[in-house]
């Protein structure tokens, strides 16, 4: 599988999950100097702020690290020297975690210098619409698959303040069947004794 996203040139939606400790994963993209690499990420799961993810340049010095307590990131690096870049994740404890992702070159119809200087200026365009588009396109299924980890996660939510709120309306009318019992059961007898 990460042959196969080796050698992919636009990535889509890609999920895994992470689930031990010692190994992280990592995923490369090639790219030429001053192409656009579009990062982003959601991570899910039980302790999903215990994700560390980086992205290293080819010459293996770190160009992005996740910032502490964060489970997402959108964000486009220009690439400074040829090569693979490689995104790793790395999860610090030992739950489960399911991540997210797209990892893609932008611009990557107008590389060649030689295609940029023969084509016409309505060519230009055509070619600068095209890349409008696929970055919407990429934009688009990052927002769709954010919007559903967070629809999922206030789902649970509503799901765990319902059940709470269900749990306090119980006790409450179980206190108050009790109390109710106490004065009309047990009070009565307590105050025909004294009385006697």
């Amino acid at each position: 599988m990460l042959l196969f996203l080796l050698l992919l040139n636009k990535s889509t939606s890609t999920s895994f999950n992470l689930t031990t400790q010692a190994k992280p994963i990592c995923i490369s993209q090639y790219a030429i100097i001053d192409e656009n690499l579009s990062l982003k990420y959601i991570i899910s799961g039980s302790k999903e702020f215990n994700t560390r993810v980086i992205l290293y340049t080819p010459s293996s010095s770190i160009l992005y690290t996740s910032p502490p307590r964060t489970r997402e990131c959108n964000r486009i690096f220009r690439a400074t020297q040829e090569g693979l870049f490689k995104l790793c994740f790395y999860n610090k404890d030992s739950s489960p975690k399911k991540i997210t992702f797209f990892f893609s070159k932008q611009n990557h119809s107008l590389n060649d210098i030689n295609t940029k200087d023969h084509l016409s200026t309505f060519g230009r365009s055509f070619s600068k619409l095209g890349e409008n588009l696929d970055s919407l396109s990429d934009n688009v299924n990052f927002y769709q698959v954010r919007e559903r980890y967070y629809r999922d996660l206030s789902e649970k939510t509503s799901d765990f303040v319902l059940f709470g709120a269900t749990c306090k309306i119980l006790t409450l009318t179980l206190v108050f069947s009790l109390q109710v019992y106490t004065i009309t059961k047990v009070l009565p007898v307590f105050t025909s004794k004294s009385v006697v």
